[in-house]
């Protein structure tokens, strides 16, 4: 039996994963579904640093993509969060380590 889907907050955004939508200020922002789906499992592994290698292999399951893939996600991620790479506010990168949802997150039942 798995989890239910569960709402994340953090500042004025929210991920609402069963529908797999984010919103901001109760608006929902466009997010095409691969950013979608790294946000969520790096919301729902926030409590560490991820590798570089596990997010190509659970985001992108039987499918070889290049860096690049990762990278132009994390992009859109932080364009929609109004984030950058020098900022880092909600996602950390950590040069040769992983990334990291490092923004404070409060989880909700829907």
């Amino acid at each position: 039996m798995g989890k239910e889907p569960r709402v994340f907050r953090f500042g004025s955004f929210e991920f609402d994963e069963g529908r797999q939508e984010l919103r901001h200020d109760a608006v929902a922002v466009p997010l095409h579904a691969t950013p979608m789906r790294l946000l969520a499992y790096l919301l729902k592994h926030r409590d560490r640093r991820v590798a570089k290698e596990t997010l190509l292999k659970e985001v992108w399951p039987d499918v070889v993509v290049s860096d690049t893939a990762l990278s132009s996600a994390l992009k859109a991620i932080r364009q929609a969060l109004g984030d950058d790479g020098a900022q880092q506010r909600w996602i950390r990168t950590m040069r040769g380590v992983g990334y990291q949802f490092v923004g404070p997150v409060e989880e909700v039942g829907e």
